[in-house]
């Protein structure tokens, strides 16, 4: 039996969770939650690390010939909200990268990013037969973009997964460094996980360059979005993290928009 988030799952479930997939997410909520009442105990008592301070300059914008289509593609099919959210969460991604010294690779990141949430778009969602999970319409729209461009198929798989697997509670490094960094920095910015790993200047650059702001900002456009995804496909992901609170927790994030 695959496990929950890989592509091989997505193969197997089109992205409807089986009872020992919940079991699964459950498991990693409870690691989850445990770890984050740790941490908020140690800064209360001054035991935890400052945040780091990381100089954005130092992070590197791929320009490959992807990158570019994939830029084009995002700001043509996405709302503005939407496209600055995946732009910021490869930003503090490579931040967080550089702060936990994972080695990766920078395209498929970059590419990676931009394109984890086009199942959310109108022109994506729906795109696939038998799929229950944007997560897996985003992971093989990636795909088919990344073949456009003649990535190989291992390279294109490992994007793919990456975006699968994003909506699992928890990524370990060892699904691969593009896979947990797309997950650390899509949570970072939807609901400030890791929020003090980073420090205030550093966090302010990123939103100096990329704004949460507009009409809609990112936390009036993505609850509504993750509603609509839990109302249309109850048994995914999605509205699992939900029943958990997780729409909560990106509107009680601590940006304010």
């Amino acid at each position: 039996m695959a496990y929950v988030g890989t592509l091989d799952w997505a193969r197997e479930t089109g992205g409807r969770l089986r009872p020992s997939d919940r079991l699964q997410l459950v498991r990693q909520a409870a690691g989850f939650y445990a770890g984050q009442l740790s941490g908020g105990l140690r800064r209360c008592l001054g035991l935890g690390n400052a945040g780091a301070h990381v100089d954005l300059s130092a992070v590197r914008v791929p320009d490959s010939a992807l990158a570019r289509a994939t830029e084009a593609h995002v700001a043509a099919v996405s709302p503005p909200w939407l496209a600055a959210h995946c732009a910021r969460s490869y930003l503090w991604a490579s931040l967080l990268a550089e702060r936990d010294g994972i080695a990766h690779d920078a395209e498929l990141l970059y590419v990676a990013c931009l394109l984890h949430d086009l199942g959310l778009t109108k022109q994506h969602e729906g795109t696939y037969d038998a799929v229950h999970c944007f997560a897996v319409e985003g992971a093989y729209a990636a795909r088919d973009l990344a073949t456009l461009q003649r990535w190989d198929a291992a390279r294109r798989d490992r994007l793919a997964e990456a975006i699968a697997l994003h909506l699992n509670v928890i990524v370990e490094v060892g699904r691969g460094p593009e896979a947990h960094l797309l997950h650390e920095g899509t949570a970072f910015d939807a609901a400030g996980i890791r929020y003090n790993d980073l420090d205030r200047a550093t966090r302010h650059a990123v939103l100096a360059r990329h704004p949460r702001a507009g009409s809609p900002g990112l936390k009036d456009g993505l609850v509504p979005a993750l509603k609509r995804q839990c109302c249309s496909r109850p048994g995914s992901r999605t509205a699992l993290l939900c029943l958990g609170g997780f729409a909560r927790q990106v509107r009680k994030s601590p940006f304010e928009h």
